[in-house]
C-alpha cells in the first residue's frame, strides 16, 4: 500500500479492508511503508481467528515495526472489534 519512505518503520494493518482501516491506512502510508492485512484481501491473508493463520502471515512478511487492528470479527449477527 504504501512506498518507501526514509527514516520510518513498517506497520501492519489488519483489518485494512474496512471503513476505518482504510482510513488508518491510508493517513499512515503518508509517513510509512504499509502492509495492509485482511481474511479475504489486502497485501496479505490472515484470519485473526486462527493461530497458525496468524503465524503463516507474520512467516510471510517477516519483522514489523508496528501492528494496528482494525478488524472486527462476526459471529452469529454479533460483532466483535479487535
Amino acid at each position: 500500500m504504501g512506498g518507501r519512505h526514509e527514516n520510518s518503520g513498517g506497520g501492519l494493518v489488519v483489518g485494512a479492508s474496512g471503513t476505518i482501516g482504510r482510513a488508518v491506512a491510508a493517513e499512515l502510508a503518508q509517513r510509512h511503508d504499509i502492509i495492509a492485512a485482511g481474511r479475504t484481501s489486502g497485501d496479505v491473508s490472515v484470519d485473526i481467528t486462527d493461530q497458525a493463520s496468524i503465524r503463516s502471515a507474520f512467516e510471510s512478511i517477516g519483522t514489523v515495526d508496528a501492528v494496528v487492528s482494525a478488524s472486527r470479527i462476526s459471529s452469529w449477527g454479533k460483532s466483535i472489534w479487535c
